[in-house]
């Protein structure tokens, strides 16, 4: 895994450079989760504009997630930050951190629609 690296201005002037970094940040963040909880299907989009990473368990909801600010992504502790985040939303679901369990999944409550329901 590569840490990820931004200049001090996570403003870019020039938009496809700041898609570029964009697309690093969330690909980084994704890559991640992906090494510590395994076959999850995590999704990642970064906005600098606004300041935020928003993180979701494809597998849980594509709705619901969590969000970030970009400069707790990219300082020093990350990681940590990330991988606690993404285990509470495990967590939220009555998952248990590490290797995504399909028998975990099909036990998950769902609401009429078919919607994961997370703890509150």
């Amino acid at each position: 895994m590569t840490d990820i690296i931004l200049s001090t201005d996570l403003h870019a002037a020039d938009s496809a450079m700041q898609v570029m970094r964009e697309n690093e940040i969330a690909k980084t963040v994704a890559e991640y989760l992906a090494g510590i909880y395994p076959d999850h299907q995590w999704a990642c989009n970064c906005d600098l504009n606004g300041g935020v990473v928003h993180i979701y368990n494809l597998n849980l909801s594509g709705k619901w997630g969590f969000l970030m600010k970009v400069k707790d992504v990219v300082e020093d502790g990350w990681k940590k930050k990330i991988m606690q985040a993404g285990g509470e939303l495990l967590e939220r679901y009555r998952m248990s951190r590490g290797r995504f369990n399909q028998a975990q999944y099909e036990a998950l409550n769902t609401d009429n629609f078919g919607n994961h329901i997370a703890d509150k």
